[in-house]
């Protein structure tokens, strides 16, 4: 089963995907960038989904810091679109599945 880290600072958005993403992959969840960094580092996920803000860090600086670890050059990055709060959780997780796949 593939892995997937989900960051994303809105605890109940998290919450809701992780519910709709655990039976397709091994799902692992960080309301902050330096979070996702420790599990990422940790899990050696397949794919890091990331929300576009973080208290912490911007998302140019956990795409970078992704980049920098040599053990995380496979991992597959999906930015969730801008306005997915207003998207359906559906559309969301089909478009994450979708970028898993390709």
């Amino acid at each position: 089963m593939k892995k997937l880290l989900l960051i994303v600072d809105d605890w109940e958005r998290l919450e809701r995907l992780e519910e709709r993403l655990i039976a397709d992959f091994e799902v692992h969840c960080a309301p902050f960038g330096s979070e996702g960094l420790r599990i990422a580092d940790e899990e050696l996920p397949d794919v890091i989904v990331i929300d576009l803000s973080f208290e912490d860090m911007t998302v140019e600086e956990v795409h970078a810091k992704i980049l920098e670890r040599h053990h995380l050059k496979h991992v597959k990055i999906f930015d969730l679109p801008q306005g997915h709060d207003r998207l359906s959780l559906d559309e969301v997780v089909r478009r994450v599945k979708a970028q898993v796949t390709s």
